[in-house]
């Protein structure tokens, strides 16, 4: 019998060049178990176009994980340029000055450790409330709202449409065009059902920033008024701030994706889902055990992000009916 793994190979690789997906880890590993699944399964006369279709599919996952990066991507830069071109526009010298001024410090050092805190957190929460507060330029603050609006949607429509493209592969939907589902979905969403999570967003940054200024500051019992400037400026700047804003903002775009595809799975009464790991390094126990878990009522299903950059997503038992597609094309 003729080796088939060469032809595998090459039915794999036919399938993924067809999703448009780009090549990845996942996808180079999935070819690898492809192969040894047809090589095991040989004299199956259908193994090849099984082997096409895994393909195909492991394609569109990758074409999906790709398009969620992007969306990650281009809106956390959005909105860190938007914080730093609003932390340029306070005046951190005045605003460091006035607090240390109104508590008599002056330019000495704060000697008292409770009494350094306090001036600490004051200063902090003072120089947040001014960047992203109800004491922010308006231009700045209704700025980074419709920012974080726009991310916690493209989220949200990208979730569906995702969950849409690999449901298409599965269920042999031909011709399923992701970018219109992406509109389609955005078409059915308005700013407005994004508004209080924006908010509340924004309140959640400038708090855990005010946090994160205020340790910084506090730091030192023997900081002056120039090295507590100094430290100011960085801390809200671009370097500073980056991480963290990475951190919340990744994850509350991840909970946007994942309330997309229930909204999408909810809307077509889909009764139970799979919790399907991301397959890259980042998967932690509590991921594998969920998958492993699975599958799960509708309601009782894990939602990602389980962790800060979890890329897990829930899938449905079964198909979705025909109906779904075409509502998105």
């Amino acid at each position: 019998m003729r080796d088939i793994a060469p032809y595998a190979r090459v039915a794999f690789a036919q399938g993924w060049a067809t999703s448009g997906g780009p090549m990845t880890e996942r996808v180079k590993a999935g070819c690898a178990a492809a192969i040894a699944l047809a090589v095991e399964h040989a004299h199956d006369p259908d193994i090849l176009e099984a082997t096409l279709k895994l393909g195909q599919l492991e394609g569109t996952w990758a074409l999906v994980y790709d398009r969620r990066e992007q969306v990650y991507t281009t809106h956390i830069d959005a909105i860190a340029a938007l914080w730093r071109r609003a932390a340029m526009r306070v005046d951190l010298q005045l605003a460091v000055r006035r607090f240390r001024d109104s508590l008599g410090l002056s330019v000495e050092a704060v000697a008292d450790d409770d009494h350094r805190q306090m001036v600490a957190r004051q200063v902090a929460a003072s120089v947040a409330m001014t960047i992203a507060g109800q004491d922010a330029h308006p231009d700045d603050r209704d700025a980074l709202i419709a920012a974080i609006i726009a991310a916690l949607r493209a989220g949200y429509a990208e979730g569906m449409a995702g969950a849409l493209a690999v449901a298409a592969q599965e269920d042999d939907v031909e011709d399923f065009d992701v970018d219109a589902a992406y509109d389609a979905a955005q078409a059915q969403l308005t700013d407005q059902q994004f508004h209080h999570q924006a908010v509340t967003l924004l309140g959640q940054l400038q708090e855990a920033i005010a946090k994160q200024l205020a340790k910084v500051l506090a730091a030192d019992e023997n900081m002056d008024f120039e090295q507590m400037l100094d430290l100011t400026k960085r801390t809200v700047g671009a370097v500073g701030v980056a991480t963290l804003l990475a951190l919340l903002l990744d994850f509350a775009i991840g909970q946007m994706v994942t309330a997309g595809i229930r909204a999408l799975f909810g809307r077509y009464h889909v009764e139970q889902l799979n919790f399907v790991t991301a397959g890259d390094d980042r998967v932690c126990f509590l991921c594998e055990d969920a998958e492993n878990s699975s599958p799960y009522d509708f309601d009782s299903a894990p939602s990602p992000p389980l962790h800060f950059r979890c890329r897990c997503v829930v899938t449905p038992v079964g198909e979705l009916p025909s109906r779904a597609y075409d509502d998105f094309q």
